[in-house]
């Protein structure tokens, strides 16, 4: 998380010492740690009615989708801290829903790396991009072994077969990795391919065939649904 000043003593509770002295009164003013705004700074401490009287300005589209030096915005920050309510207000003020930080980041991806489930349902039931970065989210679910995640996902109808860029390995083939049987069953049931392969030219199947261990269901249940 960029720096976003410390929290606790200035004239408005909660938010940063340094507000008052940073912004008076001009809320498009950015402050001199990391470049945040004080709308950057509200959606931290999930100050939605401080928000709302910058948002209902005349500086709102000075303001909305305002980036920090690490390219953050304050959708970012909100799905970070996971402030349901301080999403819904930008998303209220069309906030953009899929801004990209400098490391190529959207609100979405932190809230499920931060694990704030309402506030990824708040983004996706606004039109967050679920294939971002390649099928980020899926693998990230498959992966960090989140059955919930994969299945809401999938049933929103997150891509399958898309691979990770550096290996092309699918959510199918990182199911195999784990031999996460339940999860390749869920990929399986919303149309993973059995047969796509890696750059080192292995399907699922080959993948868990790899992988030591003297019992492997998922390698059973590829077995069985790759023969048919």
């Amino acid at each position: 998380m960029p720096r976003c000043g410390a929290g606790g003593t200035g004239s408005r509770p909660g938010l940063s010492p340094i507000y008052p002295r940073v912004f008076p009164s001009d809320p498009t003013v950015k402050d001199f740690i990391g470049g945040f705004t004080a709308l950057h700074y509200a959606a931290m401490h999930g100050r939605a009615r401080i928000a709302r009287l910058m948002l209902e300005s005349e500086f709102r589209t000075d303001i909305i989708n305002a980036k920090s030096n690490d390219g953050w915005t304050p959708l970012h920050v909100a799905a970070h801290y996971g402030r349901d309510s301080f999403v819904r207000l930008l998303i209220e003020f069309r906030a953009e829903v899929d801004p990209l930080s400098d490391k190529g980041t959207t609100p979405l991806q932190l809230a499920i790396i931060r694990e704030r489930s309402t506030c990824v349902r708040i983004l996706l039931d606004n039109g967050a991009n679920i294939d971002i970065q390649n099928g980020f989210l899926l693998r990230y679910a498959v992966i960090k072994g989140n059955h919930s995640y994969c299945r809401m996902f999938l049933q929103r109808g997150a891509d399958t077969n898309l691979g990770r860029l550096e290996d092309g390995q699918t959510p199918l083939h990182l199911s195999a990795l784990r031999d996460d049987v339940l999860c390749a069953q869920m990929l399986y049931t919303y149309g993973a391919d059995t047969n796509t392969r890696n750059y080192e030219g292995q399907t699922p199947v080959a993948v868990s065939v790899s992988m030591s261990g003297i019992s492997r269901p998922c390698l059973d249940f590829l077995q069985e649904v790759t023969s048919e």
